[in-house]
């Protein structure tokens, strides 16, 4: 992991560490890849979350990224001594902003192009979060309130903090969870 990568984890591990009990670099049971964090909740509920320096990547770079995602997704990783289990696995940053846009639209001004995605980057809904979650691959996508865990456009786990009141919330959406996870056991 390099510098710029190392910083930008370091960062995740500050905001999911309230939610999360937080493991960094964990090796899977074959020996064979390790994932930048395994965070779980109430010892049942494993996300595996790989990051990439946040910066503009070319397409054979993003392709590797995604690869190593789909190979994690069939891995178990080091929870406990002799304990291995499944997570749901997460890219951060997503790949549902700043690099892939499914143009809709595209207006000139001042001579300069601009293309409009089919919805806002931090609309729910995202034709390249859509397309990873048919490879079992999530994304940490930021959301106007907070960040939201999301795999195939369902929501699996996630956080807000309401700025009128100040209120705190974060929830794993148990039947999306349950469904990805028995989707990924039987592959």
């Amino acid at each position: 992991m390099n510098k710029a990568e190392e910083e930008f984890v370091d960062k995740l591990v500050v905001q999911f560490s309230k939610y999360f009990e937080v493991q960094r670099e964990v090796k899977s049971k074959c020996k064979k890849s390790t994932i930048d964090l395994l965070l779980t909740i109430d010892g049942k509920y494993h996300f595996g979350v790989e990051c990439k320096r946040p910066d503009k990547k070319k397409g054979e770079k993003i392709g590797e990224y995604v690869l190593q995602a789909i190979r994690y997704s069939k891995a178990e990783f080091k929870y406990r001594p002799n304990v291995f289990v499944k997570a749901l696995i997460f890219i951060c940053p997503p790949l549902s902003y700043n690099y892939f846009i499914m143009n809709e639209e595209s207006k000139i001004i001042n001579g300069i192009e601009y293309h409009k995605d089919r919805h806002h980057k931090l609309h729910n809904h995202n034709t390249i979060n859509g397309f990873l979650g048919v490879f079992n691959i999530g994304e940490v996508r930021k959301k106007p309130m907070g960040y939201q865990f999301s795999m195939n456009n369902k929501p699996i786990f996630e956080h807000k903090i309401y700025p009128h009141t100040g209120k705190d919330y974060s929830k794993v959406h148990e039947v999306n969870y349950n469904f990805y996870m028995n989707k990924l056991c039987n592959q």
